[in-house]
């Protein structure tokens, strides 16, 4: 539609990439690729390309840019850092038509606000801030009474003021989150208008080792819509092979009964399995999982069955290539697509599958459960039914426990996997 217009590709499948080069063979329309911050690079490669001449010089001083245009290459793997000042300094957020549907679609406007993580958890793929940098409280303060004006004026959808905070852990520097939960409690102009969700760590609520009831309290004041945590495991042997370093399963328990207490819901991401996972540790895993689950109300569960590995994450070399997915551009260079790894154990591995792949209850066996029970013998089937009815009548326990359906679909879909898993532990003892 528009051939002469400049594409340029950035974003994290470009950050990960060890290549720039060769990743720009998979883009043959694309014009150049910007690896890590694009905020100060692009401006400079925008206004170098506009012209009717490419600005070469502009251009061969940029870091982290490939750059084909006609007869001239720039190339420059070091990927493009800011710092906290230049992070804060950046523009405001325009209400541009893209964002205005995204927010319309959404339900809410997604707000990053910190890149990097202090953390090096195995499957991490970010890797070029090694030192966290993050808006400060003041400048997210800023930012939301510019939203709150935008929507008032109509610039912004109404959707605007739900915001979803997509940095890895809000409250990883524990001063700027207490700070920004002080200035929305004390101002009822933001207190009344937005609400939030959070996604934070196990660690970060944590003080020496006690759980920061401070920090919870201020939290619990600004009542947010949801708090995710990136928990992952729910056994010792899980989080210690996920490198997941500040915190014990004990203390993700102490986090969840301090936030059930206080009525904030919580949303937990958990990985079931690893390679080298046993089928006793899985049980395990499942148990504490469907134990905490019962015991409280405010949680659910965001999950992935499988760890996923990327090229240049620590966990490359466990890729088998005969079993991943590789693309290849028309210039022959290779690009291996992120893969979820099976457990080493086949038995375990082709178990697995058959379960989860299984069909849950289909709304013809709940009925017949229900008529060889009696009427009125359990309570819970009857709203079990009413559930399902919702639902796709083809439904297997994989889905039942990977999307966020009903709580009680999701609890009798991991009560048939865990059956279906000590039922195997059984038989082969």
């Amino acid at each position: 539609m528009l051939p002469e217009a400049k594409i340029i590709v950035g974003g994290p499948a470009v950050n990960t990439c060890a290549n720039l080069k060769d990743l720009a063979t998979f883009f043959p329309a694309g014009t150049a690729l910007v690896k890590g911050d694009g905020e100060k690079a692009l401006p400079i490669l925008v206004s170098a390309l506009i012209g009717q001449t490419v600005d070469q010089a502009a251009i061969m001083e940029l870091r982290g840019t490939y750059v084909k245009a006609g007869n001239f290459e720039h190339w420059d793997e070091r990927p493009n850092i800011l710092s906290v000042e230049e992070l804060n300094a950046q523009p405001a957020l325009v209400g541009y038509p893209e964002l205005v549907a995204e927010i319309k679609m959404v339900g809410a406007l997604r707000l990053n606000t910190r890149r990097g993580c202090r953390y090096r958890c195995v499957f991490c793929s970010h890797k070029y801030h090694l030192q966290p940098i993050a808006w400060t409280a003041e400048r997210i303060v800023q930012e939301l009474k510019r939203i709150d004006l935008m929507v008032k004026k109509g610039i912004l959808p109404p959707a605007a003021r739900e915001v979803t905070f997509d940095d890895d852990d809000f409250f990883q520097d524990r001063a700027r989150a207490v700070s920004f939960l002080r200035a929305v409690a004390a101002d009822p102009a933001l207190s009344h208008s937005f609400r939030f969700d959070f996604q934070g760590g196990v660690g970060s609520f944590f003080r020496r080792g006690k759980l920061d009831k401070q920090l919870l309290d201020l939290l619990a004041a600004v009542k947010p819509l949801s708090v995710k945590i990136g928990t992952d495991g729910f056994h010792p042997a899980v989080l210690k092979y996920l490198g997941k370093g500040g915190y014990t399963f004990e203390m993700a328990e102490k986090l969840m009964q301090a936030l059930d207490r206080r009525g904030i819901k919580q949303v937990h991401y958990s990985i079931l399995t690893f390679p080298d996972i046993t089928l006793d540790i899985l049980i395990d895993q499942l148990e504490n999982i469907k134990r905490t689950m019962r015991q409280f109300k405010t949680m659910s569960l965001s999950v992935n069955v499988n760890l996923s590995a990327f090229e240049n994450s620590r966990l490359a070399a466990l890729i088998d290539p005969r079993n991943c997915h590789k693309v290849v551009s028309p210039a022959g260079a290779v690009k291996q697509l992120p893969v979820n790894l099976p457990i080493v154990d086949a038995r375990l591995n082709k178990l697995l599958n058959e379960i989860l792949g299984s069909s849950y209850f289909s709304v013809r066996d709940l009925k017949r459960f229900m008529r060889v029970c009696g009427k009125g013998h359990n309570l819970g089937i009857a709203k079990l039914l009413k559930a399902r009815r919702r639902l796709p009548e083809k439904l297997s326990i994989y889905e039942a426990i990977s999307r966020f359906y009903p709580s009680i679909i999701y609890m009798t879909a991991l009560g048939l996997f865990l059956d279906g898993l000590k039922a195997a532990r059984d038989q082969n003892r």
